[in-house]
């Protein structure tokens, strides 16, 4: 029987690129989250969202080409 949980897959993004790397990091360090992109485009943020399809999406409000 395998019990293997699969990981939540996450989308980051976020135009302070210092917290995006921090965020980005705690979030693979964790053994149920894994950060499959993460980007400072809203634009860009979008079409991979649609592309990917995540369990999870963090979007700042703020953003380039595309608030949240």
């Amino acid at each position: 029987m395998d019990t293997t949980i699969e990981k939540q897959t996450i989308i980051i993004a976020d135009d302070n690129e210092s917290y995006l790397k921090q965020l980005t990091k705690e979030f693979n360090n964790s053994e149920d989250f894994e950060v499959i992109a993460s980007v400072s485009d809203g634009a860009e943020a979008l079409a991979i969202i649609a592309n990917k399809k995540p369990d999870i999406v963090i979007f700042d409000i703020v953003l380039g080409n595309l608030d949240g």
